[in-house]
């Protein structure tokens, strides 16, 4: 017998192969998003642009936010060049980035280009809960907290940081 020569018979035909193909491309890692912050406000009220809290709870939940596309993955948060954002929406004790500090539950790159997060004297500005998190030509300052991490606080057991070019 030459079964190398033979066509495949079979109500099965390349159906296998098919679905196979299929299932390993559909595991693939997610793409990452670009998640463009455009007003220096601190605002969390559902209209139509991008607030630096915004742009980190929309990579944190994987959805659209206000004017922010939805996250996917590790996801690049840019700030616009040399702007001051000041955290106006106090509220310490949360960890959804909804008040206070700036509550970061996955894989993201903030790419600062040369601006400033202000703490306002009333909380910590980022909180690194989960993740692997790259900050890159970003100052961080008037930071204030009772407890540990007033700049920037890092979950040791599911969190890391990296800081580029940035000043605490």
């Amino acid at each position: 017998c030459d079964t190398m020569t033979k066509p495949v018979h079979g109500r099965f035909g390349f159906l296998p192969l098919l679905l196979l193909t299929g299932i390993l491309t559909a595991a693939g890692p997610a793409a990452a998003t670009v998640i463009t912050v455009n007003v220096a406000g601190d605002e969390l009220n559902g209209d139509v642009d991008c607030s630096l809290r915004e742009a980190v709870r929309a990579a944190n939940l994987d959805q659209a936010v206000s004017g922010c596309p939805a996250g996917n993955g590790n996801d690049t948060i840019v700030l616009q060049t040399a702007h001051n954002y000041v955290l106006a929406l106090t509220g310490a004790g949360e960890d959804n980035a909804a008040t206070g500090d700036l509550d970061i539950r996955g894989g993201v790159t903030i790419e600062g280009h040369d601006s400033t997060i202000d703490g306002n004297d009333t909380d910590r500005v980022l909180h690194v809960i989960n993740g692997a998190v790259v900050i890159e030509d970003v100052t961080v300052r008037d930071c204030r907290t009772a407890s540990d991490g007033a700049g920037i606080r890092v979950e040791t057991t599911a969190a890391n940081l990296t800081l580029r070019d940035s000043v605490v």
